[in-house]
C-alpha cells in the first residue's frame, strides 16, 4: 500500500466574510497527478496556498517527511526582475551557460531572447522562466496554480512535455480543459465547500458528471 504523501483531514478555512471550505479530506499519493477544478471564487487558489503553507487552516495537513514541495504560483514571486533570463538560471542553479541554454531552448528562449531582464518580459514569458526554475529543482511534489495562463499554444505544450517528463507528483489549479485532459490522471472538484474526487483526467470527470 502506498504511503500518502500529503494527507488533509477535515481542513476548514473562512475569510471574514464566508466560509470557503469545511471538513476537506483527502490524500494525495506517490504518482497522482491531479486536477483540482471548480468555478471562480470556490477556493481552489486558497487551498493550494495551505498545501504549502502560505495560509494556516484549522483541521489537519500532513507533509511526508520525504516530500519536498515545488510551488508555482500565478505571482512568479521567485524571479528577480533585474537579472536577465539567463543569468536567473545559472545563478540560482550554478550551471553553465552553455547547459542553461540548452534547458532555456527547450522553453522556446533562444539566442539573444536569453539576455533580456526578467522585467522586461510578457506574463507568459515570466511564466515560462519560473516554470523552468521549477522543473530544475529537486521537488517530488509540484503545486501548480494556473501554470498554462498566459501561453501561446506552443509554450504550453513545452509546459505540458515537461510536466508529462516530470518523475514526480503534482497538484494543478487550471480552467485549461486540453492541458488538464493530456497532464492529469485524477480529478478534484471543489464545490459548495466539499471535494469530490473522480478516478480520471478532466474529460472523465465530465462524463462523470453527466451521468449524475
Amino acid at each position: 500500500m502506498l504511503t500518502a504523501m500529503v494527507q488533509l483531514h477535515n481542513v476548514s478555512y473562512e475569510t471574514p466574510n464566508r466560509h470557503l471550505f469545511h471538513d476537506v479530506s483527502f490524500s494525495i499519493n506517490p504518482g497522482d497527478r491531479i486536477g483540482l477544478v471548480g468555478l471562480n471564487g470556490v477556493g481552489k487558489t486558497t487551498l493550494l496556498q495551505i498545501l504549502v503553507g502560505e495560509l494556516e487552516a484549522t483541521g489537519r495537513l500532513k507533509i511526508g517527511s520525504r516530500v519536498k514541495i515545488g510551488y508555482f504560483s500565478q505571482q512568479h514571486e521567485g524571479l528577480d526582475p533585474s537579472k536577465t533570463i539567463l543569468d536567473e538560471i545559472c545563478y540560482t542553479y550554478g550551471l553553465d551557460e552553455e547547459t542553461a541554454r540548452n534547458y532555456l531552448g527547450a522553453f522556446l528562449f533562444h539566442g539573444d531572447d536569453v539576455l533580456r531582464l526578467i522585467g522586461a518580459l510578457s506574463g507568459g514569458e515570466q511564466a515560462r522562466v519560473a516554470f523552468l526554475k521549477l522543473m530544475l529543482t529537486d521537488a517530488n511534489f509540484l503545486v501548480l496554480d494556473e501554470p498554462t495562463n498566459h501561453l501561446d499554444i506552443p509554450a504550453r505544450e513545452a509546459v505540458e512535455e515537461a510536466l508529462m517528463a516530470f518523475p514526480g507528483t503534482f497538484i494543478a489549479v487550471s480552467h485549461d480543459r486540453y492541458f488538464l485532459d493530456k497532464t492529469a490522471n485524477c480529478t478534484l472538484e471543489l464545490k459548495d465547500g466539499r471535494i469530490t474526487e473522480y478516478l480520471g483526467n478532466y474529460s472523465y470527470y465530465l462524463m462523470k458528471k453527466e451521468a449524475e
